[in-house]
């Protein structure tokens, strides 16, 4: 009787309860509702499940109010109501309203459900937006949908201008990069890839952090105006497939004034020149260096003039790297003039103009630099010092290298000792050669030694007269006997040693170098040549160069080889007839010293041979990419000797000795090495 009795207070108890709490919601102005999903992520054209308990005792006559769904949510089932019964703790049941739906999800994405409204009588329950997530068909195994976009681009941007462009891939849940990044095609102007440009973005979503990772990233400068379309990308992370669309900008034209430059951004510009004191016949280099953000890679920079002087080189240095206005850091172009005359030379830089991409555009300006320094005469031993590098007479020489292995007649000077195994063999006996074999063997190889006769006696003459012209500063008359010289010999090595003095003091710096260069080619390991090019390259300011790839005379290595394969055929004559342990490890020894001997001919035919080239004076400047698509990028000082790495069509991909890779026709190299070399 105590037990049933326990129960009803109970059951009284919680009934009051329930009563309480429903009146205090009522008072709020609603009633209890939850809300669930089932399931709350959901792949791209699947549906899923909306189930909505509410507080409210079931009643026949039940209102729904659904919400308008947004996007690409739709309706699969729409809301109905049926009774669901709670149980008690002490296992009574209560009729209260639940509602089912079901809605199709035709996008992925982040999507919010409205509430719901469900009434009943006078009482009414609201349930609270919720969100349900859409995934592809490939993230079902992803907690979020990854989506891809265009970071921050602006709608208008000017001609010529540094366009940062970034790709990024959001709701990412860890630090995941790009495997690939593919443009469906190319865009107008000038586009170069920028690692690392546009930092990482991280937002919190319930209990997780997102991440929004840039996948690929580039400067664009667009080189024409109107409306210029950047081109749709494909990209793969995290083993996905994305692709971001297409997006156009209006490309404004630059303002006349600023056409000379083409420079947008913000910068600063200074002038320095050489300080010191001045010769006719030295040379004075001019530098002009912007500094700033903006389209460093395109910008034109002013040209200085100095009368009285002839521009003998150019080149350009740089160091800058991707921002969010362009490229950030500074620019330099080196003039190296060589002066003529004394006197009073007047240095000018015109001034010049660009523009800043702010708001309509405000044009900048800076005044012309002006200068008058004092430059004196040259001194009488400045001109013979220069003259006394001359070979004169003595560059006869300096004739080419024709003691190699690439002479096929040379190589019979590997006979000897196998015709003194082959006769041994044949006579089956040990001990010296018969006198008469032996006059034999020594008439087959004597003609191997002798040596070429030097230039005819009017050769000798003539070479001797352009260096007496040159010790009395009569230049111009030297250079025209040594090219006169050159069309009767061809390229002899001392010839164009001296070729390229006289050069180096007229002031044409590329073909000076290039003569040396290929004068050290033809005669590898000549000492004085090599001093000479030392000299040139620090007259003209030339750092950094590509070393001369051989520095060793390629006979020498020859006549090692020649000796050490001689010696493996006679050690081999010889353990043929009388074996003992020390026979046995001079002819293993022989083994490998012809080995080690091979295998240094082998290096120094692959460095003999590297292709290298010299960049002439009316070069065009180096490109990143081949092509008639490329843009000017850098403007290598004429006279700079680069390795040729690779070729496409008629450019070549250059290396400089400061390790700086670019493309360049062919027509703004002189080959050092040529294909009809008979060597």
């Amino acid at each position: 009787m105590v037990e049933p009795t326990r129960r009803r207070r109970g059951l009284h108890r919680g009934l009051v309860g329930l009563l309480f709490g429903l009146l205090s919601v009522a008072v709020l102005g609603g009633e209890t509702a939850s809300l669930e999903f089932d399931p709350d992520r959901v792949v791209r054209g699947n549906r899923f499940t909306i189930r909505i308990r509410t507080g409210i005792p079931w009643d026949d006559q039940i209102e729904i109010a659904r919400p308008e769904l947004q996007g690409p949510l739709v309706w699969w089932s729409y809301p109905y109501a049926r009774p669901w019964l709670p149980e008690s703790s002490d296992g009574e049941t209560v009729r209260m309203i639940e509602v089912l739906a079901a809605i199709r999800v035709d996008a992925p994405g982040f999507h919010t459900i409205d509430p719901f409204r469900i009434k009943a009588g006078e009482r009414e329950a609201v349930t609270e937006p919720k969100e349900v997530i859409g995934l592809e068909p490939d993230e079902a195994g992803f907690p979020y949908p990854v989506f891809t976009r265009w970071r921050s681009v602006p709608e208008t941007v000017w001609q010529g201008q540094a366009l940062p462009v970034v790709l990024e891939a959001l709701n990412l849940q860890s630090l995941s990069l790009a495997d690939s990044a593919v443009l469906s095609s190319a865009p107008q102007g000038l586009l170069e890839e920028a690692p690392g440009l546009g930092g990482i973005v991280t937002r919190s979503h319930g209990n997780d952090i997102l991440y929004d990772v840039p996948m690929a990233s580039w400067i664009w400068t667009p080189g024409d105006s109107g409306r210029q379309v950047f081109p749709a990308v494909r990209v793969s992370v995290a083993g996905l497939i994305r692709a971001a669309p297409s997006f156009a900008v209006d490309v404004a034209p630059l303002p006349n004034e600023v056409l000379q430059s083409g420079a947008v951004g913000r910068f600063r510009l200074d002038v320095e020149r050489d300080e010191g004191t001045f010769r006719a016949g030295d040379i004075l280099s001019v530098r002009v260096r912007v500094e700033g953000e903006g389209n460093m890679n395109v910008l034109r920079l002013p040209e200085p003039s100095l009368e009285g002087a002839t521009l003998v080189s150019r080149g350009s240095s740089s160091s800058y790297v991707p921002g969010p206005e362009g490229y950030e850091g500074w620019r330099e172009d080196r003039f190296d003039f060589q002066i003529e005359t004394p006197g009073n030379l007047p240095l000018n830089v015109p001034g010049w103009i660009w523009l800043e991409p702010v708001g309509a555009g405000r044009i900048r300006r800076t005044e012309a630099y002006q200068e008058t320094f004092s430059v004196e005469a040259t001194l009488g031993d400045t001109a013979n010092s220069d003259a006394a590098l001359l070979l004169g007479a003595e560059l006869f020489r300096f004739g080419p290298v024709s003691f190699h292995w690439r002479n096929q007649f040379w190589l019979v000077m590997a006979l000897p000792g196998f015709i003194l195994l082959a006769t041994m063999f044949l006579i089956k006996r040990p001990g010296t050669l018969q006198p008469g074999i032996r006059a034999t063997a020594a008439m087959l190889i004597l003609p191997l030694f002798l040596s070429a006769s030097n230039g005819n006696p009017e050769q000798v003459e003539r070479a001797v007269q352009a260096a007496d012209a040159a010790y009395r500063g009569e230049w111009d008359t030297a250079l025209e006997t040594y090219r006169s010289l050159r069309l009767e010999l061809g390229d002899h090595p001392g010839l164009l040693h001296d070729l390229a003095v006289v050069e180096m003091v007229v002031g044409d710096a590329d073909r000076s170098v290039s003569h040396l260069r290929r004068a050290l080619f033809l005669r590898p390991g000549a000492g004085r040549i090599a001093d000479t090019l030392e000299i040139l390259e620090d007259r003209f300011a030339l750092n950094d160069q590509i070393p001369v790839p051989l520095i060793w005379p390629p006979a020498l290595v020859f006549a090692l080889w020649l000796v050490t394969m001689n010696a493996f055929f006679a050690a081999f004559t010889v353990l043929l007839f009388k074996r003992d342990a020390r026979l046995v490890l001079l002819f293993v020894s022989s083994i490998i010293l012809m080995t080690a001997s091979s295998f240094l001919l082998l290096y120094t035919d692959s460095r003999w041979r590297a292709p290298t080239a010299v960049v002439l004076f009316d070069s065009d400047p180096l490109r990143k990419i081949p092509g008639p698509l490329s843009t000017d990028w850098i403007q290598l000082p004429a006279g700079t000797a680069v390795e040729v790495v690779a070729k496409e069509g008629s450019d070549r991909l250059v290396r400089t000795g400061y390790g700086l890779e670019g493309w360049l026709s062919e027509e703004s190299l002189d080959f050092i090495a040529e294909d009809s070399d008979g060597l």
